[in-house]
């Protein structure tokens, strides 16, 4: 049996205690994550479109096809799962394009981890080995850093909010990126890598974790006690891109239709109703 883990060790691993004593609370991001983004389908279907046009293009198939590692369970024609080595070249073909989205992504999402690290660390002042693949998008940073010269308050910090309206089942937690002040403001940033996108999802975590205080430790490791947040002007996303720039969005300008902290909180707090009744219904069902 494993040592039990601290207050702070859950918080490292997405699991947020915002009592201690209490069992770790969901996370902001796993409560956005109800949101639909339509873009991952459609983004799904043309890297797996573009894979099987130039596999077929250059007359690759059956190399794709063998691909395939011989342990891998592969849909078959009548939508079963079989061994590799059991199914047909089409199927293991099929396979191979269907998998690639996931291939492709996980590479993007590694990358984008690696740019928002070291951009953090450069807010905290730290060396970042950066690597090849890495250094047009660390240029945007760089920029976005030199034009702005933010002036940080907070970064990387674990906030909580133990009851939200009153409310103990509304617990959450979560980690912001960092606040900034800079153009005379105070903002709430968040770091994404390439271009604008879902300004609703942005606008409630924002607001999530504005309404929410900073979590402190005690030397054991576990929650002692909790700060304010500073008073917010508003909310920040800011977006690193491959040509060495960046881009700065206000959730609250164009299509969100929320304008307000105070609005996005008040339908995060409904999305976080939803998620309870589904995992009540889930419970129920089981």
């Amino acid at each position: 049996m494993g040592t039990k883990k601290t207050d702070y060790e859950l918080a490292m691993s997405h699991k947020y205690v915002t009592e201690h004593g209490r069992k770790p609370a969901e996370s902001v991001t796993s409560i956005i994550s109800l949101l639909d983004k339509p873009a991952l389908m459609w983004s799904s279907a043309e890297i797996a479109a573009h894979f099987t046009y130039e596999a077929v293009l250059q007359d690759k198939i059956e190399e794709v096809a063998n691909s395939v590692q011989p342990y891998a369970l592969v849909k078959n024609k009548d939508g079963e799962k079989v061994k590799a080595t059991q199914a047909t070249l089409e199927e293991r073909f099929l396979h191979a394009c269907r998998g690639v989205f996931k291939k492709k992504w996980d590479e993007k999402a590694n990358l984008g981890s690696r740019i928002h690290d070291h951009a953090l660390n450069w807010a905290l002042g730290k060396d970042a080995n950066v690597l090849e693949d890495e250094i047009s998008w660390m240029k945007g940073v760089e920029k976005f850093f030199v034009d702005f010269e933010p002036k940080f308050l907070f970064v990387e910090e674990v906030v909580v909010n133990p009851s939200p309206l009153g409310e103990d089942a509304l617990e959450y937690g979560g980690r912001f990126d960092a606040i900034v002040e800079m153009e005379g403001n105070t903002y709430l940033i968040d770091y994404k890598t390439g271009s604008p996108g879902y300004p609703v999802a942005k606008a409630l975590q924002g607001a999530a974790y504005a309404n929410c205080q900073i979590a402190v430790y005690d030397e054991e490791g576990n929650l002692s006690h909790t700060l304010p947040l500073p008073k917010l002007d508003g909310l920040r996303t800011v977006y690193f891109n491959i040509e060495g720039n960046y881009a700065i969005e206000n959730p609250f300008e164009g299509e969100s239709g929320l304008t307000t902290i105070e609005q996005s909180y008040e339908s995060f707090i409904n999305l976080k109703r939803v998620r309870n009744w589904i995992k009540s219904f889930s419970k129920n069902e089981l």
